[in-house]
């Protein structure tokens, strides 16, 4: 026993020394000849489901890609028919009803068991009448929802000053780039026919299959922020009945140069997901066909996230290359070796640099510009994360860095 334990401590700084030496290797192998490394980035099946929905709103629908973004989300279907939104966690409503709607779309029937299955989750969940306000707009658009159920979101909220208690620019970058897009969904409400009016009947929880009120006589009771919103849509509603809107053909035109500035030095606008979609959509309630540059380049980003295999297509929520790249220089400025690949990653990140002003300017217009974001391109939006990540990691590298 003492011998064997001799030998096993006189072995531990060697072993410790080849799995660092076998983790740096690797680590560099990953790296891109430009110098960046990126690796990918997991979501759930509302993107896949999502993607599909878009295919078909746009009319771009294939056999091939319904196929394969069907397998991918087929094969993330829970044993009680639902769908997560978090490995290992129970089905979701939300994400069950975009899994479901996205494989209605491409020709499943809804009497196979697989889809009674998932039909039977949804209404235990609550049905469609429990959906969130992003899920019932998408099926608004395609006529599955009434309009008059959608929160108020009326474009001229672009036209609400810096200092009032609520604008676009008092909510994250995050929010922001999703809301705007959605204001023009509003109000143009772009729209897109399936085969029936009761294509989805089956999901509502109710027999009288209608949604539930958002506003009730013991809803407005008491003064909390939840029951001034809720009045406040109330408001909303019935100004957008109106057929006099003196600032709805201004604000769609602030809008619309809002977010075409934004996607002039970015991979999508917000160069995420669910922005990028809404903004594809905005931009066809809008009025922009097939064939538009700034139209095909919004689309084509979107696409751009897709991880095509022989068998399946999955969707990234965005690309990652400047944390990525910040968080593997810091780990292989610990040991020797590698300087020529750090350089290389220290160049690059440099290059992405942020020296223009973007969104947040508007709240702190002090600073000179400086700062870095998550992907590969999004000048409008540097945040504090990446920032601070990549300080740390240049920092960290004993090399030039001017």
């Amino acid at each position: 026993m003492g011998e064997n334990r001799s030998v096993g401590v006189g072995l531990k700084p060697a072993l410790t020394e080849e799995a660092i030496s076998s983790a740096q290797q690797y680590l560099l192998s990953l790296q891109h000849p430009s110098g960046y490394w990126c690796g990918e980035l997991e979501s759930d099946t509302t993107l896949e489901s999502d993607t599909l929905k878009l295919d078909f709103f746009l009319g771009r629908q294939t056999t091939e890609r319904n196929q394969k973004l069907t397998a991918y989300i087929l094969s993330k279907q829970l044993p009680d028919g639902g769908w997560n939104i978090f490995a290992g966690g129970p089905a979701e409503l939300n994400a069950t009803v975009k899994a479901y709607f996205a494989l209605r779309l491409t020709g499943h029937s809804p009497h196979t068991s697989y889809m009674k299955k998932a039909a039977e989750t949804v209404r235990s969940l609550g049905g469609l009448e429990r959906i969130n306000s992003f899920e019932k707009t998408y099926l608004a658009i395609f006529g599955l929802y009434p309009w008059s159920e959608i929160p108020a979101l009326p474009p001229e909220i672009i036209l609400l000053p810096n200092w009032f208690g609520f604008n676009i620019y008092a909510v994250s970058a995050w929010t922001r780039t999703i809301l705007v897009p959605l204001s023009i969904i509003y109000a143009t409400r772009p729209s897109c026919s399936v085969s029936c009016r009761d294509f989805l009947d089956e999901l509502w929880a109710s027999p009288q299959r209608k949604p539930v009120p958002t506003l009730s006589p013991d809803s407005v009771r008491g003064k909390t922020w939840r029951n001034f919103f809720l009045g406040l849509d109330v408001v909303l509603k019935f100004l957008e009945r109106s057929p006099w809107k003196p600032l709805r053909a201004h604000s769609l035109q602030l809008t619309k140069n809002w977010i075409l500035e934004r996607l002039a030095d970015s991979d999508g606008l917000g160069a995420i997901y669910p922005a990028m979609i809404n903004g594809v959509i905005a931009l066809k309630g809008l009025g922009y066909e097939d064939g538009n540059p700034a139209f095909e380049e919004a689309i084509l980003q979107v696409h751009d996230l897709e991880i095509e295999e022989k068998e399946s297509i999955r969707v990234q929520p965005c690309f990652s290359p400047v944390w990525d790249t910040a968080l593997a220089l810091f780990a292989l400025s610990e040991v020797k070796g590698g300087e020529g690949a750090i350089q290389k990653g220290v160049d690059w990140l440099l290059s992405k640099e942020v020296r223009v002003a973007g969104d947040w300017k508007t709240k702190n217009p002090v600073p000179e510009p400086s700062g870095w974001f998550f992907e590969f391109r999004n000048a409008p939006y540097p945040d504090v994360d990446d920032t601070a990540m990549v300080l740390l990691s240049l920092l960290s590298c004993d090399i030039d860095a001017d």
